[in-house]
Parts: C-alpha cells; sequence; structure tokens
C-alpha cells in the first residue's frame, strides 16, 4: 500500500511540476488560434497517438501474457516479477536518457528530408546506448546471484529462489538490447508519422509471444525460463522486422 500510494504522489508531483512549467499568461487570441490549429489536427494527432500508446506498452503487454502461464509453475510469477524488474531498472533510465530527448532530432531531420542523416543518427544512437548498456549487463550477469541475494533473499527468499531469479534476469538480459534498438526504431517512425506499422508489430509480437510460451512451457518443458526467452526472443524478431520496414520506408522516399 506504501509503495502504491508513493508512485501516485510521486506521479502528481511530476504533472505539478509540468504544469509551472508551461506559461499560463497565453494571449487569449494566441490561446484560440492554438485551439482552432489543435481542433484541425486533432485527427492526426490521435492516429499516431493511440497506436504510439499501444507500442510502448509492449513489453509490458507481453509481461502479462508471461504471468498467465507463469501462474501454472509454482513460484515462478513471483521469480518473473524480480527478474523483470532488475532488467527493467537500467531499460528504464537509458530510454529517459537518450530515446526520447532524441525524437525532436528525429522529428527535425525527418522534416529536412534528409534520409540519409537520419539514419546516421539511428546509428549513433544504437551505437551509444549498446556502450552504455552492455557494460552494466555484463556485470550484472555475471554478479546475478550475489545482487539478488543481497537486495532480495531474506526469510521468504531462500538460495532457490533466487538461483530462480538468477536464471530469469539472464534469460530477459539476452534481450534487453534489442529492447532500446525497439525505443529507438518506434521513435523514428512516430518522427515520420507512422503509427500504424509499430502498432501491427506489437500485435503479431503479443500473438507470437503468447504461442512461444505455451511451447516453451507444455511442450519443451522449460518452465519460467521459457517464459523469460520467449520474451526476448519476441524483442529481437520485432527490432529486425521494424528495421527492414524502416528500410524499405525510407528508400520509399529516396526516390
Amino acid at each position: 500500500m506504501l509503495i502504491s500510494f508513493g508512485a501516485s504522489i510521486g506521479s502528481f508531483l511530476q504533472w505539478i511540476i509540468q504544469v509551472f512549467k508551461i506559461d499560463i499568461t497565453l494571449d487569449l487570441d494566441i490561446l484560440h488560434s492554438f485551439l482552432q490549429y489543435y481542433y484541425s489536427c486533432a485527427f492526426q494527432f490521435f492516429s499516431l497517438m493511440l497506436p504510439a500508446t499501444i507500442s510502448s506498452g509492449l513489453t509490458q503487454i507481453a509481461s502479462f501474457t508471461d504471468f498467465y502461464f507463469a501462474s501454472l509453475i509454482p513460484g515462478a510469477a513471483a521469480g518473473i516479477s524480480y527478474a523483470y524488474l532488475l532488467v527493467m531498472a537500467p531499460l528504464g533510465l537509458l530510454s529517459s536518457m537518450i530515446v526520447l530527448p532524441l525524437l525532436p532530432t528525429f522529428s527535425r531531420v525527418a522534416k529536412t528530408l534528409s534520409w540519409p542523416h537520419l539514419m546516421e543518427i539511428l546509428i549513433r544512437a544504437v551505437l551509444l546506448c549498446m556502450v552504455l548498456i552492455l557494460p552494466v549487463l555484463s556485470t550484472m550477469c555475471v554478479l546475478a546471484k550475489p545482487i539478488i541475494r543481497v537486495l532480495f533473499q531474506r526469510y521468504a527468499f531462500d538460495s532457490a529462489a533466487s538461483t530462480l531469479v538468477s536464471s530469469l534476469f539472464l534469460c530477459y538480459s539476452l534481450g534487453s538490447p534489442f529492447y532500446i534498438i525497439r525505443e529507438l526504431l518506434d521513435a523514428i517512425f512516430y518522427a515520420l508519422g507512422d503509427g500504424q506499422q509499430p502498432f501491427l508489430i506489437t500485435v503479431c509480437a503479443i500473438a507470437l509471444n503468447a504461442i512461444l510460451d505455451w511451447l516453451f512451457t507444455s511442450r519443451f518443458h522449460l518452465g519460467a525460463q521459457g517464459l523469460a526467452l520467449s520474451t526476448s526472443i519476441v524483442t529481437a524478431l520485432s527490432v529486425l522486422i521494424l528495421f527492414h520496414l524502416l528500410v524499405k520506408k525510407l528508400a520509399g522516399k529516396c526516390r
């Protein structure tokens, strides 16, 4: 209850700070012109925003599928929760530091129709993300079990639970670099005004994740590790398909 309450208070305080950062002393004529412009672009805005909102939640939606199958395995749901939080902590921080600030840059370059420059920025961003995330993940993978033992192992969290969570952490870590690359590719699609293709890839990825969850748990009997592996595999495949679609899209624009 306290953790949930603290998260809600934090979100509310962020909203308050953003409100005070906005200059609310707008002239009425300017506000009227803004509203007219807003309503004229409302359909275009929501046609991009709604698919983007769903696409950005791919990992979260896929995790719900994992939890459904994890409920059939004793102790798997709790282990997946801990491992998922450990993997997403550095990824979420990196996404906020690099991916979000790059979105305006992608938009400006897209307006200039400089497609080679856009690809160059994407490659540099991917290299920067890999330089930052790979050393962190490598260290955490090597020290996964001691880190988990220090952070989580208490009276009800024994050595067997630490072993389970560390193995799940390793399985999730395999797909974590692809998570950041997918965020970058999604940002470029949004800058190009295309939210449909990331949305379709999201829907297909969720369906594929459910199929792989069923195969790995029911047919190959990989247990909770199979659920984490399916998420990593689906994330990697999503990146490959999105990159192929982006190259094809930019090649068509260059003609």
